[in-house]
C-alpha cells in the first residue's frame, strides 16, 4: 500500500456490537435518521468476524473504510454488526484497528433472545428441530463446529452476556462502552436514544420526538412451550443475577413470563 493511501485512512468512531436479536436493526434505523451519523452502507458489515480479513499479510482496512461516508468534522461514523459481541476474536481485532472506538451494546432477556433466534433460523429453513429439541442439541452442534463458533445454533450460548461483557471490558475501558436494554429501547426510545446520543457526542434533541420503530418484526407461529421455558429459566437464572450485579440493573422481570410478541424489535 502506498503512503498516500495510508494517510487517507480514517478510523470509524463507533460500533454497535450486539447482541443479536436484541433490537439492533431498530437501533440502526434510528441511527440512520440522524444527520450527524454516517453508517456503513451494509445493514451489517461483518468485517471483524470474517477470518478472511485477518490473515497474513496484515489487514489495511481500506476496503472496509471505503464503505462509509466520507469523513468530515461533524460526522460520527459507525456500523452495526451484532455478532461482534459474541465472536471471540472480534474485540481484539476492533481494539487493534482503533483502541479509541466507542462500543454500543444492546442486551435483551436471554430467554426471549434464544426463542427469537430459533424462530429466525426456522424462517430461513436452517433449523429442522423443535425449539426444546434444538436447546438439548445445542452443545453437540456447537462442538461439531470447533474451533469456529456456531452462529446458527447458539441459542443459549449467545445469551451468556456477562462473559461477553468481560471480554469487551478487557480491551476497552467501561466509559468507552455504552450498555443499553432492548426493552427500554422498545418502551421508551426517546430517553434511551438520547442517552446513547450523549455517549456518541451528537445532538440528542433530534431523538426527543422519535417515533418507535416497528419496521423490523418477528412473526411467531406458536408460543414458547413450557419445557423450553423451564429449561431456559434454570439455565439463565444465575447469569441474569450476575448481570444485575455487574450493571447495577434490576432484571427480575427477565425471569418472569417472557413477552415475545409478534411486533418485537429485532
Amino acid at each position: 500500500m502506498n503512503s498516500s493511501a495510508t494517510q487517507s485512512r480514517s478510523p470509524i468512531d463507533f460500533i454497535a456490537v450486539g447482541a443479536q436479536k436484541a433490537g439492533t436493526r431498530a437501533l440502526r434505523n434510528y441511527l440512520s435518521c440522524h444527520p450527524d451519523i454516517g453508517l456503513h452502507e451494509a445493514q451489517e458489515a461483518h468485517y471483524f468476524d470474517d477470518e478472511r480479513h485477518f490473515g497474513a499479510p496484515a489487514a489495511t482496512h481500506d476496503a472496509y473504510e471505503a464503505r462509509f461516508p466520507t469523513p468530515r468534522s461533524d460526522l460520527v461514523r459507525g456500523e452495526v454488526t451484532p455478532v461482534y459481541m459474541y465472536w471471540r476474536n472480534a474485540m481484539q481485532r476492533i481494539w487493534t484497528y482503533n483502541p479509541h472506538v466507542r462500543l454500543i451494546v444492546l442486551l435483551r432477556n436471554p430467554i426471549e433472545r434464544a426463542f427469537s433466534h430459533w424462530n429466525m433460523e426456522r424462517s430461513w429453513q436452517n433449523e429442522p428441530l423443535a425449539f426444546y429439541d434444538a436447546l438439548l442439541a445445542e452443545r453437540a452442534r456447537c462442538r461439531e463446529c470447533l474451533p469456529v463458533q456456531n452462529i446458527h445454533y447458539s441459542y443459549v450460548d449467545r445469551g451468556f452476556y456477562s462473559e461477553q461483557l468481560r471480554r469487551i471490558w478487557s480491551f476497552f475501558p467501561e466509559p468507552q462502552v455504552h450498555v443499553m436494554r432492548s426493552d427500554h429501547l422498545r418502551r421508551d426510545p426517546q430517553t434511551t436514544l438520547m442517552s446513547m446520543g450523549r455517549f456518541l457526542g451528537i445532538d440528542t434533541s433530534l431523538f426527543a420526538a422519535v417515533n418507535p420503530a416497528v419496521r423490523h418484526v418477528g412473526l411467531y407461529a406458536e408460543p414458547m412451550d413450557s419445557r423450553a421455558l423451564g429449561f431456559l429459566r434454570k439455565m439463565f437464572e444465575f447469569e441474569i443475577r450476575e448481570l444485575e450485579r455487574m450493571l447495577s440493573w434490576d432484571l427480575s422481570e427477565w425471569l418472569d413470563e417472557p413477552t415475545v410478541s409478534p411486533t418485537e424489535q429485532r
